[in-house]
């Protein structure tokens, strides 16, 4: 697949959890209820907004963490552990992969810019959240 497709396809699947997670927050807050001032909607779109694009800007965060290989160490120990305890291989435990071939073997396979489109979704959503605040703060 081309590489502006999957990160059209990664910034779509982020746009539709950030935009879920808001309409959680906002819906749970009382925001659809026919006695909600204006105040108060400016103020849970905010939140609503907020803690969706942070969230979202910090899942991109971890991707790019796992894209350098932060999480290689973790990853060859429970793929050791369970070819151990599980597998049978028990007696022939010292020929598999060192951990530099397996960090090498990972590294092969890893895409270093996917966590791009999560991170613009995120950044999007948090400057709404600013504008929001913003439009709040001339109101009250």
């Amino acid at each position: 697949m081309e590489r502006w497709k999957q990160n059209l396809i990664t910034a779509a699947v982020a746009f539709v959890v950030a935009t879920g997670v808001m309409f959680a927050i906002i819906g749970s807050r009382g925001i659809f209820a026919d006695g909600a001032t204006q105040e108060e909607v400016l103020r849970h779109l905010t939140d609503g907004f907020g803690i969706a694009g942070g969230m979202i800007f910090a899942i991109s965060l971890l991707v790019w963490a796992g894209t350098k290989g932060t999480f290689d160490g973790i990853g060859y120990g429970v793929s050791n552990m369970i070819n151990m305890r599980w597998t049978g291989a028990k007696k022939d435990w010292h020929k598999k992969e060192t951990f530099a071939e397996y960090r090498e073997r990972k590294g092969e396979k890893r895409k270093s810019t996917i966590w791009i489109p999560i991170a613009i979704v995120g950044g999007v959503f948090i400057v709404v959240s600013l504008i929001i605040l913003g439009v709040y703060y001339a109101v009250v």
